[in-house]
């Protein structure tokens, strides 16, 4: 038996959920699932860890139900087209997806039939790596160096990211996530040599706090998250997410796409609310028929473009991109950005970023300039 309310009342008091008891219509889609992310032969088991978006529209109380014909008049879409999917809108990397006409008139739509967005977006690879600095920091003396704690997972992340295959050789080699007690000091001596070598990446301060807390770790009596794991599987699924918001936005009614693993793993969950048998949320047999699941198809798949692009290009492309944008991309650009502030300003708990810190700054400023 799980109760809801002990999944989603630490959530709603640590990130201050002010509106979490409001009721909405939710509709959901995904990209970039790849169900699972493992090593083998020393190398990730997919090719691209693109980022994860699980999100859509969402309707408040009373609304009139999801129209999608001005969409397609507006975007042209051929009528032989019996649903609706991001595909039909863009192609390409973000910069090329906001030149398209129909992502502009997609989100003139969203705005004209009064819908907001929501979204979890998650970076595999950073979350993967994560519980090395967690372990670390969980230990009593370093108690004090919570604080820093997005700074120096992001920081750890920015080293191992520099090389994706050189960091998955390195950790298969230690069967990471299963380090143990004879593979701790050798690992973080792995990762010391590591984030030596990218020393220049960081400022003075930046390196010493992740350097020093890299050598806590070897004196630590255990790393609790990366011990006792399930050797060389870094994702088993994403089906914690999807469970977080339905337990967050317990109020809510929640329509996901079909994801016939994910629908399995909750129905065998005895899911409470105060002792009262809980349910908040369906997955559709046929997107086809639900409207607000077409529309959310296209809200994950724009989402998921701009969260990859935004974390594979540098700063300083970034700002080069920017710079050279077309008068359409800028003002699909704002539109964008103006529409996931109107939902955030509605409810915070429509966002939420498991990507790093510096991707983070990169996001924000993009959206912002």
């Amino acid at each position: 038996m799980i109760d809801v309310n002990e999944l989603r009342n630490p959530a709603i008091r640590l990130h201050g959920l002010a509106h979490a008891d409001r009721r909405y219509a939710l509709f959901y889609d995904e990209t970039n699932n790849i169900r699972r992310l493992h090593l083998a032969t020393g190398s990730f088991n997919v090719e691209t860890l693109g980022c994860f978006v699980l999100g859509g529209v969402a309707q408040a109380p009373g609304a009139s139900p999801i129209d999608l014909g001005p969409l397609r008049t507006a975007a042209r879409i051929q009528p032989t087209a019996k649903e609706l999917k991001f595909e039909h809108f863009g192609k390409g990397d973000f910069p090329k997806v906001l030149a398209s006409q129909k992502v502009r008139a997609f989100l003139d739509w969203v705005t004209t039939q009064s819908l907001l967005v929501h979204y979890i977006a998650l970076d595999p690879f950073y979350w993967s790596i994560v519980d090395i600095v967690d372990s670390i920091l969980a230990t009593d003396d370093a108690a004090p160096l919570q604080m820093l704690a997005p700074q120096l997972k992001s920081d750890l992340y920015q080293v191992l990211r520099a090389d994706p295959e050189g960091a998955a050789a390195l950790l298969a080699r230690f069967d990471y996530p299963n380090i143990g007690p004879d593979g701790r000091e050798p690992f973080l001596n792995a990762l010391l040599a590591v984030l030596e070598a990218e020393e220049e990446r960081f400022d003075h301060f930046s390196y010493q706090m992740l350097k020093g807390v890299l050598q806590m770790g070897r004196r630590a009596a255990a790393l609790p998250f990366i011990d006792d794991e399930e050797p060389l599987v870094l994702i088993d699924a994403f089906f914690q997410f999807f469970l977080e918001r339905v337990c967050i936005l317990k109020h809510a009614d929640h329509v996901f796409d079909t994801e016939d693993v994910v629908a399995e793993r909750i129905a065998e969950l005895d899911l409470r609310d105060g002792g009262r048998p809980f349910r908040n949320y369906r997955f559709v047999v046929r997107s086809h028929d639900e409207p607000g699941v077409q529309a959310s198809d296209i809200v994950a798949g724009l989402l998921g473009k701009m969260f990859s692009w935004i974390i594979e290009t540098d700063v300083e492309t970034l700002q080069e991109t920017r710079a050279k944008l077309t008068p359409l991309q800028v003002e699909t650009l704002r539109a964008l950005s103006a529409l996931l502030d109107r939902s955030t300003n509605e409810n915070a708990a429509f966002a939420n970023s498991i990507i790093s810190l510096a991707d983070q700054r990169k996001v924000a400023w993009l959206l912002q300039s």
